[in-house]
C-alpha cells in the first residue's frame, strides 16, 4: 500500500492505493472514513473505495505482489500525472498512468452503494517469464552536459584498476 503525493489531487487530503490479490491497486480516499459502531461500543472507521486501476475488468489476472508510484513531469500544471509500476506474481511488470483529473471525476461520482470506477490506462507490459515478489522504481532524470570528469576527478572518484591504485603506467 502506498499514499498518494499529497500534491496529486487539490481537495482530497489522503488517497490510500492498495493492491489486491485479483489484479487491482483500489483508491480509498481516508480523510472521508465514516465512523460505525458495533454493540460493544467499540468504534472503528471504514473507508469506502472510489476507484480502481486493473484487474478483471480491465482484462488484467493475476495478483499485485507490489507497486510503486512515480510522478512525472507535466506540461500542463494543473493536470498532475502519475505512473505506477505493478508487479504481478505471473511475471509481468506494468506500467499504468493516471491523471489527477481522471481521479478527481471519480471521487467527485462516488456514490455509497457503488462499485469503484475504473481509472488509468495501460501504458506497457513486460511478460519477464518468472515470478515477481518485489519490485521498486524511480524516474530518472535528464542527461546533463558531463564531460566525465568531477571536481577534477575522473567519472570514477581516482579509482583506477591496477593495484596501488595510481594513474601512473
Amino acid at each position: 500500500m502506498r499514499i498518494l503525493p499529497s500534491d496529486f489531487l487539490s481537495d482530497i487530503e489522503d488517497v490510500l492505493a492498495l493492491s489486491t490479490e485479483d489484479g487491482r491497486i483500489i483508491f480509498y480516499a481516508i480523510n472521508d472514513a465514516t465512523s460505525l459502531s458495533e454493540a460493544t461500543d467499540t468504534s472503528y472507521s471504514v473507508c469506502k473505495p472510489f476507484a480502481q486501476l486493473g484487474g478483471a475488468e480491465a482484462g488484467i489476472p493475476g495478483r499485485v505482489k507490489d507497486f510503486e508510484i512515480l510522478s512525472l513531469p507535466s506540461a500542463d500544471k494543473n493536470i498532475k500525472t502519475l505512473a505506477f509500476a505493478a508487479a504481478s506474481s505471473d511475471g509481468a511488470v506494468r506500467i499504468w498512468t493516471l491523471d489527477s483529473t481522471t481521479l478527481q471525476a471519480a471521487k467527485d461520482s462516488q456514490k455509497a452503494d457503488r462499485a469503484p470506477v475504473q481509472v488509468g490506462d495501460l501504458a506497457a507490459t513486460h511478460e519477464t517469464g518468472n515470478r515477481i515478489t518485489c519490485l521498486a522504481a524511480f524516474v530518472m532524470d535528464e542527461p546533463g552536459e558531463d564531460d566525465g570528469e568531477e571536481d577534477g576527478e575522473e567519472a570514477f572518484g581516482g579509482f583506477s584498476d591496477d593495484e596501488e591504485g595510481s594513474d601512473e603506467e
